[in-house]
């Protein structure tokens, strides 16, 4: 079944805007606990905090995958390293077209036809779609 790493993510990211009120920011917070979550107050900016984070780590893995080498030998690495799961998987997980669009805002997306435009054209959005640089099944 499909699942966002929102929904598995311990991390929330309570994002305060020009014109956001302390208390809001709190009651932000406040929730984020109760729904046992941790909060992570940021200023809004493109991408925020761990998309500014994670889209180099999932970009830097496609540009790899792109030269060549092999999607779970990229994988395995990381979650060797402690991470819950690689980069590859990750960007399937979230999508394919999101990664795409957040790297273009981000401004760290290949250009130019790459793997990645290729795959979200053909509407291979990753597990969302069932097919991304792995196969998924429901």
């Amino acid at each position: 079944h499909f699942f966002s790493p929102a929904n598995v993510m311990k991390l929330l990211e309570v994002v305060r805007g020009a014109n956001s009120a302390p208390e809001a920011m709190a009651f932000g917070q406040a929730f984020a606990r109760m729904i046992d979550k941790i909060p992570l107050p940021v200023n809004s900016a493109p991408g925020f905090l761990v998309n500014r984070v994670l889209g180099p780590y999932m970009m830097a893995a496609l540009q790899r995958v792109e030269r060549g080498e092999a999607k779970e030998k990229i994988d395995e690495a990381a979650r060797t390293f402690g991470m819950p799961m690689g980069p590859v998987e990750l960007a399937d997980t979230v999508g394919l077209d999101v990664c795409a669009s957040v790297g273009n805002i981000l401004k760290m997306a290949p250009t130019g036809g790459s793997k990645l435009d290729q795959m979200v054209a053909a509407g291979k959005l990753g597990k969302k779609s069932g097919e991304g640089f792995y196969s998924w099944q429901s």
